[in-house]
C-alpha cells in the first residue's frame, strides 16, 4: 500500500555561549533542520529531494521569496474527532493564530556539519525573526543562554529500506515549526546539530486521495 509519511525533524544548536545576535533586521541565523544524517530513531534523511525544494522554484521557496513564510508555535496535533483527511488540511495549513516565527530566508550549508558519526551532513539554515501572536515566546527563548532553541521540520517523506537502513526521501516541506522536544546531542551544545524525528503520522492513499478532491495537492509516495 502506498503511503505518505508526515514527519518532524529538529536540529538545534547555537554556539557555546547560548547567546546569538539578530542582524541590523533583527533576524537570527540558526540551524532548522539537516540531510545526510541520522535521526533519533536511525532513519536517514537524504539531500537528493529536499535540495531542490529549498532551492528551486517549488511553492516552499516561492513563499519564502514573497516574504510569506511562517511556522508555528510547535507542530499541529491530531485533535479528538478530527479526521485523517482533517489532519492531512492542518498540517498542510499554518494557522495564524499561532505564528511564532517568519523566515526572510533558507538556505543549504554543505560544510562544516558532521553527524554523530563524524560524516559529512548538511545543514539547513534560516535567517529568522519572532513575529506573529506567540513572537513573544521565541524572543524569550532566543535571549535565554540556557536554553537551546529548536525549529523542526513540518513535510511529508517517502521511506525505503536501502543499503541497510530506512531512507527518508523529502517530498514536500510545509515549514518549520518551534519545537521545545530535545533534539539528540552531537558534537557539543550550541555548536553543532542534533536531529530528532518525533510525532509521525502515516496517511493512506485512500485519505490523501480524499484531501486532493477536498483542493488540497499533497504530495504522494511512488512505488
Amino acid at each position: 500500500m502506498e503511503i505518505s509519511r508526515y514527519g518532524c525533524t529538529a536540529l538545534k544548536g547555537i554556539n557555546k555561549k547560548g547567546i546569538i545576535k539578530p542582524d541590523g533586521q533583527g533576524y537570527y541565523t540558526m540551524v532548522v533542520g539537516g540531510l545526510n544524517i541520522t535521526n533519533s530513531a536511525g532513519l536517514y534523511y537524504l539531500a537528493n529531494t529536499a535540495k531542490q525544494i529549498i532551492t528551486s522554484s517549488s511553492s516552499f521557496r516561492r513563499r519564502i521569496e514573497d516574504g510569506s513564510l511562517y511556522g508555528e508555535n510547535g507542530h499541529p496535533k491530531p485533535l479528538p474527532g478530527m479526521s485523517e483527511e482533517d489532519y492531512f488540511n492542518r498540517i498542510e495549513e499554518i494557522k495564524e493564530s499561532n505564528i511564532i516565527v517568519h523566515y526572510k530566508d533558507i538556505w543549504l550549508e554543505e560544510k562544516g556539519f558532521k553527524d554523530k558519526d563524524g560524516s559529512d551532513a548538511i545543514a539547513i539554515m534560516a535567517s529568522l525573526t519572532p513575529a506573529g501572536e506567540k513572537a513573544e515566546v521565541l524572543e524569550r527563548s532566543l535571549n535565554n543562554p540556557n536554553e537551546n532553541t529548536s525549529f523542526s521540520l513540518r513535510g511529508f517523506t517517502k521511506d525505503v529500506f536501502k543499503h541497510g537502513r530506512v531512507e527518508r526521501d523529502m517530498r514536500k516541506i510545509v515549514t518549520f515549526d518551534h519545537v521545545t522536544e530535545p533534539g539528540i546531542f552531537i558534537a557539543k551544545k550550541y555548536n553543532a546539530p542534533s536531529l530528532e524525528s518525533f510525532d509521525e503520522h502515516v496517511f493512506t492513499r485512500q485519505s490523501i486521495e480524499k484531501a486532493y478532491a477536498s483542493n488540497i495537492k499533497p504530495i504522494v509516495t511512488g512505488k
